[in-house]
């Protein structure tokens, strides 16, 4: 991540990194820049963070027409195309869930 300069809101003079972790600790100035990471991963519309706190590209796959809900019924063609946008698995720890509510396990056809 690009390094941002921080100045005194005082006297405006710049506060080194060094600085910064001798008057707050190595701990709050890690934890942080982890929430600064995680601010900018989740600006990206594409990326979504599961519970077990993994980070996930969502790319939407091809539309099953003939998919079923839990009860073996079609569902809508509307619910399909929102099943190839919206449900992810997570890569750590394969929970399913949808990217738009973050419901789970993810609610097919119930669109």
């Amino acid at each position: 991540m690009k390094s941002q300069k921080v100045n005194c809101p005082d006297c405006k003079t710049e506060i080194s990194y060094e600085d910064l972790k001798a008057y707050f600790g190595h701990n709050f100035i890690e934890d942080l820049n982890d929430e600064l990471l995680k601010i900018r991963i989740l600006e990206d519309s594409n990326m979504v963070q599961c519970t077990c706190k993994n980070f996930i590209e969502v790319v939407p796959g091809s539309v099953d027409y003939k998919q079923k809900d839990e009860e073996g019924n079609k569902i809508s063609r509307a619910a399909a195309e929102h099943m190839a946008t919206y449900r992810v698995r997570c890569n750590n720890c394969d929970r399913i869930f949808c990217s738009n509510c973050n419901n789970e396990p993810y609610h097919i056809g119930k669109t």
